[in-house]
């Protein structure tokens, strides 16, 4: 038995190294963004302490955002380009040993959720944290929040700790250990200074108080004060003057009613668009329904249970967008920030493998063996018949790993190129900077050096606290000025 478990734990790693070794080849190569330039200016001091403490509060009370505190003091005190001045592959080396612990934080984290939600054995527990891994990381890449440091702590670490804290808050109800109600307070805090995260946090938290786990002999008011703190959270981030006057940039007024429709319509695309143009997703999900039939040790399911999930995923992926498409006028079909779809794909995602998990225990306490065997190849000849489609359609070719390996050339390519820009700009004579380039190409695996033609100047009601690329930029390398001019010919 310790033998097969061996075994089966290598055949594991192997595969997730494999899926990660690309992930870490594209974000090698990454590049600073924007706010990884805005934030490694001493704008207020040379202390970095203080330099943090007067960021927040500028940012707060004039620029804020859906990252919030805890995100925004991480992006500034820890960023690599302050520290290392962008040397050499310094930059991407930094992203990729961040990148490598939110990916083990992401396996441990989900993994946790399986053991203490459901009470699943160990093995199980480790299959299904690998099947949802797999829909996670083969289906979309997001540069924002991969190759981008502001974009780590604003989005993916702040998706960590939010499945730390469901993991936790699971826990917790389940076994009533005093220290993992301390745990699920802070983590739950935490995250909930991300905007984006509220909705999903609170509602995971009330549904596995009051509905999963409703035996448990917690006061009402002792499950209602980590809620209540939850909200304090959020609301000190929702509030910020920074929102309103970041906001109030863009023309025209908020809609809010029209906003919910935007909203709604954009959610209910997403699912869609990504179980038609990528169905191996849809046969991961029905690979996850059959290890719930086959999970003998898990808890009891109830189908009304399983409805309100599929419910709560819907709201909660709802809720983190719907700041965001109301703030930034967005109308129905309009493109999302890349980081947007990844707060809003990853919650989808993890929340209906989660989903798909109940209803595979479900359908085992209500069949007998001779048909759950049934349904057990049913299942598996329906995901093998997702993946010939995929085949068919050519969409595997879409496998992210596999479009990273296939676009290599163009990741090293498009950085050199950029390297070669921000050298010439580093040794320039402190005058204007032109540069021309001819025939850049692109690809989604890289997020490159945000500077243009200089069309959007520097952002007159900043007062020369903020500023867009170019004026960013130009102050770190100590330049009058920078344009950059990319030709198609």
């Amino acid at each position: 038995m310790n033998i097969q478990n061996t075994k089966y734990k290598i055949v594991l790693a192997v595969a997730y190294i494999a899926m990660l070794l690309p992930f870490l080849y594209a974000v090698f190569y990454s590049m600073p963004a924007n706010d990884d330039f805005a934030w490694a200016i001493e704008w207020f001091s040379s202390n970095r302490l203080v330099e943090v403490v007067k960021r927040v509060d500028w940012n707060y009370n004039n620029f804020f955002g859906q990252s919030g505190v805890i995100a925004l003091i991480i992006q500034v005190l820890f960023n690599p380009l302050y520290w290392f001045k962008d040397a050499g592959h310094s930059f991407g080396i930094c992203m990729c040993i961040v990148f490598l612990g939110l990916y083990i934080g992401y396996i441990f984290s989900i993994k946790r959720i399986g053991i203490f939600l459901f009470g699943l054995e160990e093995k199980k527990a480790s299959f299904f944290a690998f099947l949802t891994m797999l829909i996670l990381f083969t289906t979309y890449y997001y540069a924002d929040v991969y190759n981008w440091w502001s974009g780590m702590p604003g989005y993916s670490l702040l998706m960590l700790f939010m499945f730390i804290f469901c993991g936790t808050t699971a826990k917790y109800f389940k076994y009533g250990n005093k220290k993992d109600y301390i745990r699920l307070i802070v983590w739950g805090v935490i995250t909930c200074t991300g905007m984006m995260n509220c909705v999903a946090a609170g509602l995971f938290y009330l549904a596995c108080a009051f509905v999963l786990f409703k035996d448990n002999k917690d006061s009402l008011k002792k499950k209602s004060i980590p809620f209540v703190l939850f909200v304090i959270s959020g609301v000190v981030t929702v509030v910020a003057p920074g929102n309103f006057k970041r906001t109030g940039i863009k023309e025209g007024n908020p809609d809010y009613i029209g906003g919910l429709k935007v909203t709604f319509i954009d959610v209910i695309t997403r699912i869609i668009d990504t179980l038609v143009h990528k169905p191996w997703v849809l046969a991961l999900l029905v690979l996850i329904v059959v290890l719930g039939i086959n999970a003998k040790h898990s808890r009891k399911v109830k189908l009304v249970n399983i409805v309100l999930g599929a419910l709560c995923v819907f709201i909660s992926a709802f809720g983190a967008i719907y700041p965001y498409i109301v703030g930034e006028r967005k109308v129905v079909g309009a493109e999302l920030a890349t980081r947007i779809n990844f707060v809003e794909d990853y919650i989808i995602m993890v929340g209906f493998a989660i989903v798909a998990f109940s209803f595979g225990c479900y359908l085992r306490q209500i069949s007998n063996e001779k048909i759950r065997e049934k349904l057990k190849y049913a299942g598996c000849i329906l995901a093998v018949a997702c993946v010939v489609l995929s085949a068919a359609k050519g969409t595997i070719k879409q496998v992210v790993p596999v479009d990273i390996v296939a676009k290599r050339d163009t990741i090293k390519e498009l950085f050199y190129i950029w390297d070669g820009i921000m050298d010439e700009i580093e040794h320039s004579d402190g005058g204007d900077v032109v540069i021309e380039r001819h025939n850049v190409p692109w690809t989604q695996y890289v997020y490159v050096v945000g500077i243009d033609d200089g069309v959007k100047n520097d952002l007159k009601w900043a007062e020369d606290y903020y500023g867009v690329c170019n004026y960013c930029v130009a102050k770190w390398y100590d330049q009058k000025s920078v344009k950059v001019f990319i030709y198609n010919d």
